[in-house]
């Protein structure tokens, strides 16, 4: 795995996800998206390239991203005045730059291509607005 603190989609993440932030925890809390999954189809779609869903898939059904999920629930049944609320969001935080490092291995330049991969992304998360993602994604890239 590359070290992520190097790696472009690291980069790309720290500069969109300021000015995106209220859009994609939008997506997150109403659609159930993860956030790294959004930034990864504005990044290749941003540096035209491909993903590989075969691995995205094992890593939206692998261990690392089952553990975010617990802990992102943890720290959302915490009270905001909760002293453990800090340290599980540090933790969610680690374990977010971890499934970014993991997500870029799904970067591909012969995998499908953003717009598609973003409509079959829109199937899996059961969204009927598929469009709308590719759209969300063209207007932060």
């Amino acid at each position: 795995m590359d070290s992520l603190n190097h790696h472009p989609l690291w980069r790309f993440a720290l500069d969109v996800y300021p000015r995106a932030q209220s859009s994609l925890l939008h997506w997150q809390d109403s659609y159930g998206i993860h956030v790294n999954d959004l930034l990864l189809l504005a990044f290749a779609r941003d540096r035209d390239q491909g993903l590989d869903l075969g691995r995205w898939y094992r890593i939206e059904t692998g261990r690392p991203r089952a553990l975010l999920r617990r802990v992102r629930r943890l720290r959302y049944r915490l009270n905001r005045d909760d002293p453990r609320r800090d340290a599980a969001l540090r933790w969610e935080l680690q374990l977010e730059q971890i499934d970014l490092a993991l997500l870029a291995e799904c970067l591909d330049e012969n995998g499908t291509d953003m717009p598609r991969s973003a409509a079959r992304l829109a199937r899996h998360w059961r969204l009927d607005e598929q469009q709308t993602v590719v759209d969300w994604v063209r207007s932060i890239g």
